[in-house]
């Protein structure tokens, strides 16, 4: 009896090249554009006290973004992240006069983590939607917060103003402390998204929060983890504006 016999070819092995979506970019590219356009158009664009203005200039921001972008990644809104900053700020004027500057700023910042807790807790047990939930919080804290001043505004003892605009003050190249806290929080965090099993758990649950919290995660728990985040950014925001300004007011940060 004869036999044949074939040749098994091996299976192809599908290769997953990796494709850069451009369309994810733009953001960016829209930035770079402009500014190698102002840098070729005006001669004062490019130089080191423009750079350090324009940084100073973002911090506030840049920290509630950073803040921001936590909450986004996890599914959530955090609309009371502005109202969060102008309570922070005020009590952190109320504990410097009280303790000192320094453990006013850890007490500001406590404040804003609080309040972000709060925002966060308030959104998981009511079950509202992040965007209703967090809008509503924000109304609550400008109107405590304009209860507390009498809609006055608030400022440190005068011997505390020179320390208290610790945030003003320059370092190495012109670039003022409050730079260096932003390029701060933004490596941490972004450590902390990029590195940590807390940062995968917040991309799982914004991604798919049904399937997070079949595969053991404690979806509510992230998402007011993210709120307190975000508070903790918007205090050290508003201090920062606080430190500018060497005032806080029920007003900061409005819009």
């Amino acid at each position: 009896m004869k036999t044949e016999t074939f040749a098994v070819q091996p299976a192809a092995v599908p290769t997953t090249a990796r494709r850069v979506d451009l369309k994810n970019y733009g953001v960016l590219a829209g930035l770079v554009l402009i500014v190698i356009y102002l840098s070729l158009a005006t001669s004062t664009f490019l130089t080191a006290g423009n750079i350090v203005n324009l940084l100073d200039q973002t911090v506030v921001v840049g920290l509630l973004a950073v803040g921001a972008t936590l909450c986004i990644i996890s599914g959530v809104f955090d609309l009371s992240a502005s109202a969060n900053l102008a309570m922070s700020a005020i009590a952190g004027v109320y504990f410097t006069q009280a303790f000192g500057v320094t453990t006013g700023f850890i007490l500001a910042l406590l404040t804003g983590t609080v309040l972000g807790t709060l925002t966060g807790l308030l959104i998981v047990v009511t079950r509202v939607h992040s965007f209703i939930g967090s809008l509503a919080m924000s109304i609550i804290y400008r109107g405590i917060a304009v209860v507390l001043t009498g809609g006055a505004i608030l400022s440190p003892l005068p011997d505390q103003l020179d320390a208290f605009r610790v945030w003003t003050r320059p370092t190495f190249g012109g670039i003022t402390m409050a730079t260096v806290l932003v390029v701060l929080a933004v490596v941490v965090f972004g450590i902390v998204l990029w590195g940590t099993t807390f940062g995968r758990r917040i991309y799982a649950v914004g991604g798919n929060e049904e399937a997070a919290r079949l595969s053991g995660v404690r979806t509510p728990l992230i998402h007011i983890s993210v709120f307190a985040i975000s508070g903790l950014c918007a205090a050290a925001a508003g201090m920062v504006l606080a430190s500018r300004a060497g005032s806080a007011q029920p007003a900061m940060a409005t819009g």
